[in-house]
């Protein structure tokens, strides 16, 4: 079966990936982004975080229902920041 959405390895490089509320949300390393495709639509998705924190490595759904991702710059392929590498939370909004 055919793929209903891929990416290219530099705008992407999925790395983890956690489900929430009806959305996939997927980290991506050499993008820099986190992605969200719904699930009801996964032809489609939207980028969030574009370049911000650099890259991305794993997201998942944290106890208190917030999302929490992971930066991953000082294993040599990221340019590190001070404060590399953390985890960030987010709320999620609500559909």
């Amino acid at each position: 079966m055919d793929p209903v959405q891929q990416w290219r390895p530099g705008a992407a490089s999925p790395s983890g990936m956690a489900h929430a509320g009806g959305t996939l949300f997927v980290a991506n390393l050499r993008g820099q982004v986190l992605r969200s495709v719904p699930v009801s639509d996964p032809g489609t998705s939207a980028e969030h975080f574009s370049r911000e924190f650099g890259r991305i490595r794993d997201v998942t759904v944290a106890p208190d229902g917030r999302l929490w991702f992971l930066t991953n710059n000082t294993d040599g392929r990221g340019r590190p920041q001070p404060g590399d590498d953390r985890i960030l939370a987010v709320d999620l909004a609500e559909g």
